[in-house]
């Protein structure tokens, strides 16, 4: 640092003489009065290690025009990024010197223009919705596992369907409390629900109008693919105490063009640490079990950031993607930096 001086500008430019091409390194050094002053040093250009000069047979060196400077960048004009042996840069094993070249050489930065933002929007969605309802209470639906009978999940099925055509679950509304919603269910979308592994699928069906009265709404998605007669899919969690164990029941509610609610399935899968006075999962459980954080042991009531466990990486709130998921989504205000982002996307 000096007094004197405010800061040291350095040029490069291109200089032809005699036939050869000449690389002027030009320092401007600008004082605190304001003026500057001019220093320059001249080099002969020798880009990648090699003259300029045309490597033609040695006879005809004679007639060949000079080199085009309009064809010169600047890093024709800087020394060598990889240096020859004898460099201050040397590379174990060699092969990775044609790679360093490239990077030095023919990456370019993205131009800014192009860009909407300085930098690329971070492509995370936010579910405001699910956040919202995480200090929800939920209330514990209970039904005994022996309700629906079957000596195999054929048999259960088809007692699980004459169980709610009897109590008259098929073809009906039921008032939801979260949201007011009636919620309609008819015997496909039971069907669909049954395909989900598990038997406890289709040991909740006696429990599944009190499941939909005390559900809470947690999400809204656009229905992929687009379908015309369906304007978003909604998603509620509820819990069920099947036996001794406890569960938690996603729903899927398809909303259609007409307004009607329509449930569509459920998948049902045990929570940790909940597996019966026995200590074991029973096989059918085991494969569904989640790596989900336990409710503490301390709270008196159960709510939705107990069932959905790292509420930062559960898919119900986060999601990394280009598009919205749906209504009720929010995407992350940061970006990217520019230069990373264009590496990045491009």
């Amino acid at each position: 640092p000096h007094a004197r001086f405010q800061r040291v500008h350095r040029f490069v430019a291109a200089l032809r003489l005699g036939g050869r091409l000449y690389s002027v390194r030009i320092t401007a050094k600008e004082l605190a009065d304001g003026s500057v002053l001019y220093d320059h040093k001249v080099k002969s250009a020798m880009p990648g290690g090699k003259s300029l000069v045309a490597r033609l047979p040695e006879e005809t060196l004679g007639i060949q025009p000079a080199p085009d400077i309009a064809t010169v960048s600047v890093a024709d004009l800087l020394p060598d990024v990889n240096p020859r042996k004898g460099g201050v840069i040397r590379f174990h094993p060699d092969r990775w010197v044609k790679t360093y070249t490239h990077w030095m050489r023919n990456l370019k930065d993205w131009c800014i223009s192009r860009q909407l933002w300085w930098g690329h929007r971070i492509p995370v969605w936010y579910n405001e919705t699910g956040r919202a309802a995480l200090r929800k209470p939920l209330t514990m639906v209970e039904q005994s596992w022996d309700e629906v009978r079957g000596d195999n999940a054929a048999a259960m099925r088809e007692h699980a369907l004459q169980l709610a055509r009897e109590r008259g679950i098929l073809n009906s509304d039921f008032l939801n409390l979260d949201t007011g919603w009636n919620i309609y269910v008819q015997k496909s979308s039971l069907e669909h629900a049954f395909s989900n592994r598990g038997l406890q699928n289709i040991k909740l069906v006696p429990a599944l109008p009190r499941l939909l009265r005390h559900a809470v709404l947690v999400g809204t998605e656009f229905h992929r693919p687009p379908a015309p007669d369906v304007r978003a899919v909604h998603t509620f969690l509820a819990l069920l105490k099947l036996g001794f164990r406890l569960y938690r029941v996603t729903f899927t509610v398809k909303e259609l063009a007409s307004g009607r609610k329509l449930y569509d399935h459920q998948a049902v899968r045990l929570l940790p640490n909940q597996n019966g006075l026995d200590g074991k999962y029973p096989p059918e459980a085991r494969l569904l079990a989640e790596t989900l954080a336990p409710r503490p042991a301390s709270s008196p009531q159960w709510t939705v950031a107990d069932l959905l466990g790292d509420v930062n990486r559960s898919e119900e709130l986060v999601r990394v993607q280009s598009d919205p998921p749906g209504p009720g989504w929010e995407q992350d205000p940061d970006v990217l930096d520019t230069w990373f982002s264009s590496w990045l996307w491009h």
